[in-house]
């Protein structure tokens, strides 16, 4: 197994595994789709060149079980700093260089996952030396990306310091009260920890949309604060979705955008609860903690 230590070099391993695939054929486009379970990947690749997909006698080259590494460590990375469990993902080049990375969310319905569990303890054991606040994903070349790139990347050094320090997403319940705007997480040890929150938004899973806190009709005006803040950078620097009422995006957009609002209201902590099918993405201030 390669040992992978960023997300740069897993995207590296990505681009490199694509391009020697491909090798001399013409391409628009080429892709990498892969299931992961414990240890293993299962994947299907393909490429594009005028609109026709190409899948036909197509082997990966020895770089595969690096690819294959790369995929694991993504997934890996994402539980540890997000909590966030992926079953897929889908890696696409074009010949300029630029990528998109698509993740599955979703578990199979055919699909026992029982003894394929990766805990956070794990996780967090095999990125260890993984340096987190210097590898920015995908920062991209426009103001907004890299401005979410790197409100996500200290984020998610917050995120493993909470883990290693309380054990954040270790909680065996969580508790929204919206009247006091308090988050409370209980531990399977009997702790209780109670922090003010911040409701950035929540997202709809059945539709594909945000629909941001700082108009939502179910979130009281003191628990607006953050993503209004959110919406004022918006308003200044012209980025669009920062002040679209709601909006089509991805899961992975909606943290980014909690990463955003926990910077911009400059608090460490970020949370997302599941309301009944619909995620309720949130920020806390870990400096007034109570609880035992």
């Amino acid at each position: 197994m390669k040992n992978i230590r960023s997300i740069d070099e897993a995207y590296g391993e990505l681009v490199l595994g694509i391009k020697d695939f491909v090798k001399d054929r013409p391409w628009d486009s080429a892709s990498y789709e892969c299931r992961m379970f414990r240890k293993m990947v299962q994947s299907s690749h393909w490429c594009i060149s005028g609109g026709v997909k190409d899948t036909s006698g197509l082997d990966w080259p020895d770089t595969s079980i690096a690819v294959g590494d790369a995929a694991i460590f993504l997934r890996d990375h994402l539980l540890q700093t997000t909590g966030q469990r992926i079953y897929g993902l889908t890696f696409t080049l074009t010949p300029d260089g630029k990528f998109t990375l698509d993740y599955d969310y979703e578990r199979p319905a055919d699909y026992d996952d029982s003894e394929d569990t990766i805990s956070l303890e794990e996780a967090l054991g095999s990125l260890a030396q993984t340096d987190i606040a210097g590898n920015l994903a995908n920062a991209g070349d426009t103001p907004e990306r890299r401005f979410l790139a790197a409100a996500m990347s200290r984020l998610q050094t917050h995120t493993a310091e909470h883990t290693q320090r309380w054990g954040l997403g270790r909680e065996a319940r969580w508790n929204l009260d919206m009247n006091t705007g308090t988050l409370q997480l209980s531990f399977a040890d009997g702790r209780e920890l109670a922090f003010p929150v911040q409701i950035v938004g929540t997202y709809n899973r059945q539709d594909g949309t945000l629909l941001w806190g700082w108009d939502h009709p179910s979130v009281p005006e003191p628990l607006r604060r953050a993503a209004r803040r959110v919406r004022e950078y918006g308003e200044r620097e012209g980025f669009e979705r920062f002040t679209t009422r709601t909006l089509a995006c991805t899961e992975n957009d909606a943290w980014e955008f909690t990463a955003a609002a926990a910077e911009l209201d400059g608090v460490a902590g970020a949370y997302r609860g599941d309301a009944g099918g619909t995620w309720v993405y949130m920020t806390f201030d870990t400096g007034a903690v109570s609880g035992n």
